[in-house]
């Protein structure tokens, strides 16, 4: 069988990724990839990899990612991602600290109101307790849901908040919500923050902002067959080591490949 030069990197790329994992590309000779492919596919196996570590790079040194997320269900697997990333306590701040040991986390979810906040949410939750049938649903007048079975990921709390109606004028109505607690020991997924007025965050901590991208035709009408072809826009910045680790691994892996701007 005669594999075709196009073939023959992709056949390359996995040997290498099977051979020394996502994070062994550099050490791929690059005399070996000349011999087998030539050097203008050497080059191009060199730049994708090289895109992705200044990428995870520009994270470190920037502070923020900016995604494009065509559609709700793109927008739950970004949640789902990052609920991977939460629950993997290989990706840690280098210190080898466990799930167990550190159990809070805090994901705050700004943006426009339709901009798939809850969306995001959902994937993350469903993916957390291994359901993607999960009825999840936003907290509009509950302000909070909580979700914990001893079947979850490390027997982890997941505290979904949605502060729409709060007015974010007095510190009284966050009362209830016991945000103290909340942060030391929960998995914290909180949709309109702009309303926590007063409350000192966590420095550890991963900041969504998602955007509605502009109707690309004006004229276009959204109807049940072609839903909403919108887009959105996702600016990610992550505080604090333990994400900027997370959100570097994923860049470096590739995991973010399709939605990178």
């Amino acid at each position: 069988m005669v594999i075709r030069p196009a073939c023959q990197i992709v056949v390359l790329m996995i040997a290498a990724t099977i051979q020394l994992g996502a994070s062994g590309f550099a050490r791929v000779s690059k005399s070996a990839m000349q011999c087998r492919l030539g050097p203008s596919f050497c080059c191009t196996f060199q730049q994708m990899y090289y895109s992705r570590k200044f990428s995870a790079q520009r994270i470190a040194r920037e502070s923020s990612l900016v995604l494009n997320i065509p559609t709700e269900e793109d927008m739950e697997d970004v949640g789902g991602l990052l609920a991977s990333l939460v629950l993997d306590d290989s990706i840690t701040t280098g210190n080898e600290e466990r799930r167990t040991e550190n159990p809070s986390d805090l994901i705050l979810l700004d943006g426009d109101i339709g901009a798939g906040k809850t969306a995001l949410a959902r994937g993350f939750i469903r993916n957390a307790f291994g359901d993607v049938d999960m009825q999840v649903t936003s907290p509009t007048y509950l302000l909070s849901n909580s979700y914990k079975t001893e079947t979850a990921s490390a027997g982890l709390e997941i505290q979904h908040m949605d502060l729409y109606r709060l007015t974010g004028e007095r510190s009284s109505e966050l009362i209830p919500l016991n945000l103290k607690h909340v942060f030391e020991n929960c998995v914290t997924l909180i949709e309109w923050p702009q309303r926590l007025v007063g409350i000192e965050l966590p420095t550890e901590r991963l900041e969504i902002f998602i955007s509605i991208l502009p109707r690309p035709n004006p004229d276009h009408t959204l109807d049940s067959e072609h839903g909403d072809e919108f887009g959105r826009r996702a600016k990610i910045t992550p505080f604090g080591k333990r994400w900027v680790n997370r959100i570097s691994h994923a860049v470096e892996q590739g995991l973010l490949d399709d939605l990178l701007e």
